[in-house]
């Protein structure tokens, strides 16, 4: 085999030890070997790598079982930090509200700004702090109430964010991959995964903001459906709201709603609706919902289910975004 055989068999046989052992937590180089399939020889040498490198952390001597003392090793969380952004409305303003996980997700440092100042150079200075001596940061992600055409943000808040490509701007000062995805799309991936939703059924998200209009996603098999441009789930375009700009009483909020899941309900039929409005009770809107003469009339019969972890479930679901990249969670061919 050629050199380049060799370092790609390398790299491969890297990732594979690098996701056991992130999934495993701790291990042995027996244990790594008989989870591998990979040979003593070879876990021997890329275990030294991975040391040497930081990933690995080289414990002490344990007695196991049976047969000799072996040493512990761990997945050390820290090798990589991800800085994410949630730029959040609340009472008709911005706040920028900013997280720094490991690879586990664990938070190690968190922050809000108040975004009153709606300049791009504004978040740029958020991330200038943030990154400044800190470079073990290795992803950065950006949750916006918008969406982006071509990295560019349109459809966004009031229109005040349109135009700006964050993408570009950030990338072009530090060498860091940089991700921005809409936020409704976010914090529905961000609920799946905290509560361990995998199915191939499809998962409506519903965030309905106090003071502003509706956002809705759609969540199938692990992947956001974006649709054209990533106009999907622009549900403020909907007869419903579109000549709103804001929908204060609840009743009204609850109707609406009411509506928006019949529509999703007959074309997608999703087996779960989570829904974050405030002041919604999740018992009487259920009943609501299910005494619904159309929705009687359907043949799906959907979970439903109210949430009020929107700030959590947003930056799990920051982390499920620049994660992606990362090597102990992509696939091995």
């Amino acid at each position: 085999m050629n050199d380049a055989g060799n370092n790609y068999l390398k790299e491969r046989n890297l990732k594979i030890l690098k996701r056991i052992l992130f999934e495993k937590k701790t291990a042995t180089k027996t244990e790594l070997s008989n989870i591998s399939t990979l040979s003593t020889v070879t876990v021997n040498s890329l275990v030294k790598v991975l040391v040497e490198t930081g990933e690995f952390i080289e414990g002490e001597l344990i007695q196991q079982k049976m047969g000799r003392p072996a040493v512990i090793y761990s997945f050390n969380y820290n090798f990589q930090k991800y800085l994410l952004l949630s730029i959040q409305e609340e009472k008709n303003k911005l706040y920028i509200n900013t997280v720094i996980t490991n690879m586990a997700g664990e938070i190690t440092d968190r922050k809000l700004y108040s975004f009153e100042n709606i300049e791009m150079q504004a978040i740029i200075e958020i991330i200038d702090e943030a990154v400044k001596g800190n470079n073990s940061i290795a992803a950065i992600g950006i949750s916006i109430p918008g969406q982006t055409k071509d990295e560019k943000i349109f459809v966004s808040w009031n229109e005040k964010l349109n135009g700006w490509n964050l993408k570009k701007e950030i990338s072009s000062k530090y060498d860091i991959p940089v991700k921005v995805e809409n936020d409704a799309n976010l914090v529905t991936v961000g609920y799946c995964i905290k509560n361990n939703i995998y199915s191939r059924e499809s998962v409506v998200g519903i965030y309905f903001p106090k003071d502003s209009l509706p956002g809705a996603s759609i969540f199938w098999d692990g992947k956001i459906f974006t649709g054209k441009d990533g106009l999907a789930g622009e549900i403020k375009y909907l007869p419903d709201f579109i000549n709103y700009r804001k929908i204060t009483s609840v009743d009204s909020v609850i109707e609406k709603l009411i509506n928006t899941i019949v529509l999703f309900n007959s074309i997608t039929a999703p087996g779960l609706f989570i829904i974050y409005a405030e002041n919604i009770n999740e018992d009487e809107f259920q009943k609501r919902v299910y005494d619904n003469e159309i929705i009687k009339r359907q043949p799906n019969v959907p979970v439903i289910k109210v949430a009020d972890t929107f700030g959590e479930d947003i930056i799990t679901g920051l982390q499920w975004l620049v994660a992606s990249d990362i090597d102990v969670q992509e696939s091995v061919d």
